[in-house]
């Protein structure tokens, strides 16, 4: 198996001079290779747990000081490897037009970027281990990098401050939301991260955050909200007993270097 750059975005990947799968729109950073795997020929699923092995190695070999993140679409069985996790995560959604307000327990506050700056340590240490697999963090400086580019250069969407809250003083716990482009998210926005310290956890904080985001996004005019979670997360749980359905999903295979 070899691995040959065709452009500044795509990689094919060949066996025996013949082409059998792509990667396209890969993304490297300094810790993180990330891409979309596209197969050229149908794989029999026996077999595709060894195909991706085999790649999981090349790619070892290849950025030997990164994690690999590959969107490898949808598996309908379960697989992993000797060199690599699959893990699955759906996106959700939710009609918010019926979406009443709700009796307030904590104060709620607009979230910025300092409070994720201050909190960094708390935050990286209460994110979900799954979602750092998923995501390819293993450091602080990552997240907050990808907070970064979430809330300051929004490369995930248009930023929405006043959809992004926050709850105590000190912090306890927040909401993260952004504006999606394209014709498939008209009328919605995005859950980008929920998350709650440890210790406050299981207070019900969390179901404040929520009701309070979906209650703010119907006063702005949005009929739907969307979300994507790891099936291995609690919190999948809790957007369930808010109403969010799946819609879609994806596996994504993670080569730990």
């Amino acid at each position: 198996m070899k691995l040959i750059r065709k452009n500044m975005k795509i990689f094919e990947i060949t066996e025996s001079g013949k082409i059998t799968a792509r990667l396209i729109n890969f993304r490297t950073e300094p810790e993180l290779f990330t891409a979309r795997l596209v197969m050229d020929e149908k794989i029999h699923k026996e077999v595709f747990s060894n195909y991706l092995d085999k790649l999981a190695e090349l790619l070892k070999r290849t950025f030997p000081d990164k994690t690999i993140v590959l969107n490898i679409g949808r598996v309908d069985k379960e697989i992993n490897g000797p060199h690599f996790e699959v893990i699955k995560r759906v996106q959700m959604e939710l009609e918010i037009d019926k979406f009443g307000p709700y009796p307030e327990n904590e104060k709620v506050e607009a979230l910025t970027f300092e409070d994720i700056v201050e909190n960094i340590d708390k935050i990286y240490d209460a994110f979900s281990p799954v979602d750092k697999k998923a995501f390819g963090i293993k450091m602080r400086d990552q997240l907050l990098r990808m907070f970064e580019d979430l809330m300051i250069n929004e490369k995930f969407g248009h930023w929405l401050p006043e959809l992004s809250i926050k709850i105590g003083t000190p912090l306890k716990g927040f909401v993260t939301c952004a504006k999606m482009d394209g014709p498939s998210t008209n009328g919605a926005f995005l859950i980008a991260d929920l998350l709650v310290f440890e210790k406050f956890r299981r207070q019900g904080i969390a179901t404040s955050l929520m009701r309070e985001v979906l209650r703010r996004g119907k006063t702005k005019g949005f009929s739907r909200a969307i979300l994507s979670v790891a099936v291995k997360n609690p919190a999948m749980h809790l957007y369930e007993r808010l109403g969010f359905t799946i819609t879609d999903w994806s596996c994504f295979m993670v080569v730990d270097n």
